[in-house]
């Protein structure tokens, strides 16, 4: 009876720091163009974003450290692979979820244009931060918080060649879930520490494919960029729900 009274004051408990503490998405600086007068797109291409290597901070945590130097991965290389990774997921999540707007979705390279009655999806990462999983998972309440920032453009063919049409700003962060060290050692008696730690992570995809937390926010920041496309979309009359 103790123990039951004890797994059900932890879980709410859980559940309340999971409603202050978990990660979040958030949008921002919304800037639309007035009287576009453009048709439903035939076809909506998603190109790569583009980022900078100094606006990539990866993983700080020894276990990192330890692991480019097997590899004999430089600082360069081990950004360019956070970058590159980052990108695919975005890329690929918009992909899939665009279509399941109803719109025909096309991966694309930097280089392919909207032709005739097409637009185009893309953007720049303006920051991708690793953070430190073991502080995350440690000590959590935002002490090595990873995050993404990337500012996101919806571009069109105009007479003139292309014009932008909408574009903002995109953020996602790991949110500020106590670590291990502040549930203690009753969360783990109640046999929910280890869970308390991780469900973050497996609630926001992280079972999937993708090796990094940064990329499976990635995934989370194109559910919230699909939602903000999809209320344009609608207010362009190119969706009817």
């Amino acid at each position: 009876m103790q123990l039951h009274k004890t797994l059900t004051i932890f879980a709410t408990f859980t559940l309340l720091l999971f409603s202050i503490g978990c990660a979040k998405t958030n949008i921002g600086n919304i800037k639309e163009t007035n009287n576009i007068n453009i048709a439903r797109p035939s076809q909506i291409l998603i190109q790569d974003f583009t980022f900078d290597s100094q606006s990539i901070q990866t993983s700080t945590n020894p276990i990192s450290k330890i692991k480019s130097v097997l590899t004999n991965d430089s600082s360069e290389d081990l950004k360019a692979k956070l970058g590159n990774e980052v990108i695919d997921a975005l890329s690929n999540e918009l992909t899939e979820k665009i279509k399941i707007l109803g719109f025909t979705a096309v991966r694309v390279n930097k280089t392919r244009l909207p032709a005739q009655n097409e637009i185009v999806i893309t953007g720049q990462f303006l920051k991708i931060d690793e953070g430190n999983a073991i502080k995350r998972n440690l000590i959590g309440l935002g002490a090595g918080q990873s995050s993404i920032d990337t500012k996101v453009q919806v571009i069109a063919p105009s007479s003139e060649g292309t014009q932008e049409i909408l574009n903002f700003n995109a953020h996602a962060d790991s949110g500020k879930m106590p670590g291990s060290v502040v549930l203690g050692p009753a969360g783990v008696a109640a046999g929910a520490g280890a869970a308390a730690v991780t469900a973050t992570n497996v609630a926001k995809g992280a079972a999937n494919a993708y090796k990094s937390d940064s990329a499976n926010q990635a995934s989370d920041l194109a559910d919230k960029i699909t939602e903000i496309l999809s209320d344009y979309f609608k207010e362009q009359g190119w969706t009817i729900h």
